[in-house]
Protein backbone atom coordinates (compact mmCIF):
# COMPACT_ATOMS: atom_id res chain seq x y z
CA UNK A 1 0.00 0.00 0.00
CA UNK A 2 1.38 3.60 -0.94
CA UNK A 3 1.57 6.10 1.87
CA UNK A 4 1.43 9.82 1.12
CA UNK A 5 2.75 12.31 3.43
CA UNK A 6 1.48 15.87 3.48
CA UNK A 7 4.49 18.39 3.57
CA UNK A 8 3.93 20.66 6.63
CA UNK A 9 3.23 23.93 5.59
CA UNK A 10 5.07 26.81 6.91
CA UNK A 11 3.55 28.92 10.03
CA UNK A 12 2.14 31.67 9.03
CA UNK A 13 4.16 34.68 10.00
CA UNK A 14 1.93 37.37 12.11
CA UNK A 15 2.58 40.64 10.67
CA UNK A 16 2.33 43.76 12.96
CA UNK A 17 -1.51 44.72 12.91
CA UNK A 18 -0.97 48.75 12.16
CA UNK A 19 -1.91 50.97 15.14
CA UNK A 20 -4.98 53.18 14.63
CA UNK A 21 -5.86 56.74 16.27
CA UNK A 22 -9.31 56.48 17.83
CA UNK A 23 -12.03 58.85 16.10
CA UNK A 24 -12.27 61.61 18.03
CA UNK A 25 -15.62 61.90 19.91
CA UNK A 26 -17.79 64.63 19.07
CA UNK A 27 -19.98 65.40 21.70
CA UNK A 28 -22.66 68.16 21.00
CA UNK A 29 -23.91 71.10 23.06
CA UNK A 30 -26.31 69.73 25.65
CA UNK A 31 -30.05 70.21 23.93
CA UNK A 32 -32.08 66.92 25.33
CA UNK A 33 -29.78 66.18 28.14
CA UNK A 34 -27.28 64.37 25.79
CA UNK A 35 -30.14 62.14 24.01
CA UNK A 36 -29.16 62.58 20.76
CA UNK A 37 -26.27 62.64 18.29
CA UNK A 38 -28.05 65.48 16.01
CA UNK A 39 -26.17 68.94 17.07
CA UNK A 40 -28.62 71.80 17.70
CA UNK A 41 -28.55 74.25 14.62
CA UNK A 42 -25.81 77.00 15.25
CA UNK A 43 -29.02 79.44 13.84
CA UNK A 44 -32.62 78.79 14.34
CA UNK A 45 -35.54 80.65 13.58
CA UNK A 46 -38.02 80.86 15.83
CA UNK A 47 -41.26 78.31 15.09
CA UNK A 48 -44.71 79.32 16.06
CA UNK A 49 -46.16 76.03 17.11
CA UNK A 50 -49.96 75.05 17.11
CA UNK A 51 -49.99 71.88 19.26
CA UNK A 52 -54.22 69.91 19.17
CA UNK A 53 -55.59 69.14 22.31
CA UNK A 54 -59.06 67.40 22.43
CA UNK A 55 -61.16 64.38 21.63
CA UNK A 56 -58.85 61.51 20.82
CA UNK A 57 -55.32 62.74 22.45
CA UNK A 58 -54.68 62.03 26.12
CA UNK A 59 -55.09 64.74 28.35
CA UNK A 60 -51.13 65.52 28.87
CA UNK A 61 -50.22 64.60 25.55
CA UNK A 62 -50.22 68.16 23.96
CA UNK A 63 -48.69 69.64 27.51
CA UNK A 64 -45.55 66.55 26.32
CA UNK A 65 -45.43 67.68 23.19
CA UNK A 66 -45.07 71.55 24.64
CA UNK A 67 -42.61 70.36 27.00
CA UNK A 68 -40.46 69.54 24.05
CA UNK A 69 -41.03 72.12 21.90
CA UNK A 70 -40.14 74.80 24.74
CA UNK A 71 -36.17 73.45 24.72
CA UNK A 72 -36.13 74.91 20.93
CA UNK A 73 -34.63 78.48 21.31
CA UNK A 74 -37.64 81.03 20.49
CA UNK A 75 -40.17 79.08 20.06
CA UNK A 76 -43.55 79.61 20.87
CA UNK A 77 -46.87 77.35 21.67
CA UNK A 78 -50.56 77.86 21.00
CA UNK A 79 -53.01 74.53 22.38
CA UNK A 80 -55.75 74.92 19.94
CA UNK A 81 -58.81 72.71 21.64
CA UNK A 82 -60.67 70.91 18.88
CA UNK A 83 -62.98 73.32 18.08
CA UNK A 84 -60.91 76.34 17.31
CA UNK A 85 -58.56 73.70 14.29
CA UNK A 86 -61.33 74.44 11.92
CA UNK A 87 -61.78 77.96 12.54
CA UNK A 88 -58.32 79.54 13.98
CA UNK A 89 -56.47 81.10 10.92
CA UNK A 90 -53.06 78.70 10.77
CA UNK A 91 -51.12 80.66 8.75
CA UNK A 92 -50.21 82.21 11.97
CA UNK A 93 -48.14 79.37 12.74
CA UNK A 94 -44.94 77.57 10.97
CA UNK A 95 -46.36 74.02 12.04
CA UNK A 96 -49.14 71.99 13.34
CA UNK A 97 -48.71 69.48 15.73
CA UNK A 98 -51.67 66.22 16.19
CA UNK A 99 -50.36 63.94 18.98
CA UNK A 100 -50.96 60.41 19.67
CA UNK A 101 -54.35 58.43 20.47
CA UNK A 102 -57.07 57.81 18.46
CA UNK A 103 -57.03 59.63 14.85
CA UNK A 104 -60.24 58.93 13.94
CA UNK A 105 -61.69 60.68 17.55
CA UNK A 106 -59.68 63.15 16.83
CA UNK A 107 -60.66 63.65 13.11
CA UNK A 108 -64.17 63.59 14.77
CA UNK A 109 -63.68 66.19 17.06
CA UNK A 110 -62.25 68.70 14.33
CA UNK A 111 -64.80 68.31 11.53
CA UNK A 112 -64.83 68.68 8.45
CA UNK A 113 -63.98 72.32 9.04
CA UNK A 114 -61.31 71.56 10.94
CA UNK A 115 -59.78 68.88 7.87
CA UNK A 116 -60.03 71.38 5.30
CA UNK A 117 -57.96 74.31 7.48
CA UNK A 118 -55.03 72.13 8.17
CA UNK A 119 -55.43 70.54 4.50
CA UNK A 120 -55.33 74.09 3.17
CA UNK A 121 -52.60 75.17 5.62
CA UNK A 122 -50.14 72.49 4.09
CA UNK A 123 -50.85 72.85 1.25
CA UNK A 124 -49.76 76.25 1.14
CA UNK A 125 -46.57 75.46 2.73
CA UNK A 126 -47.50 75.01 6.19
CA UNK A 127 -45.56 72.34 8.46
CA UNK A 128 -47.48 69.07 9.73
CA UNK A 129 -46.21 66.75 12.63
CA UNK A 130 -48.23 63.76 13.76
CA UNK A 131 -47.11 61.82 16.34
CA UNK A 132 -48.65 58.15 16.53
CA UNK A 133 -52.23 58.09 15.74
CA UNK A 134 -51.39 62.07 14.35
CA UNK A 135 -49.15 60.40 11.33
CA UNK A 136 -52.46 57.78 10.92
CA UNK A 137 -54.71 61.17 10.76
CA UNK A 138 -52.41 62.35 7.40
CA UNK A 139 -52.59 59.27 6.25
CA UNK A 140 -54.55 58.67 2.66
CA UNK A 141 -56.20 55.26 3.52
CA UNK A 142 -59.55 56.20 5.57
CA UNK A 143 -62.44 58.04 4.61
CA UNK A 144 -62.11 60.71 7.93
CA UNK A 145 -58.36 61.57 7.75
CA UNK A 146 -56.45 64.60 5.95
CA UNK A 147 -55.30 62.27 3.07
CA UNK A 148 -51.90 64.73 3.56
CA UNK A 149 -49.42 61.44 2.21
CA UNK A 150 -49.70 59.10 -0.50
CA UNK A 151 -49.42 56.77 2.05
CA UNK A 152 -51.64 53.40 4.30
CA UNK A 153 -51.32 52.16 7.28
CA UNK A 154 -50.68 48.71 7.50
CA UNK A 155 -53.35 48.41 10.68
CA UNK A 156 -56.63 49.56 10.19
CA UNK A 157 -57.05 50.36 14.05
Amino acid sequence: SAVRTVAEAPAPVASPKPKLKPAPKVIPADINGYKTIIPAPEKSVPEKVAIYRGSGAPDDAAENVKRRVDTIPGATVTILAAEEVGTTDLKAFDVVVFPGGAARSQSKAIGEAGLNNVREFVRNGGGYVGICAGAYLACSNFDWSLQLLNASTVSQK
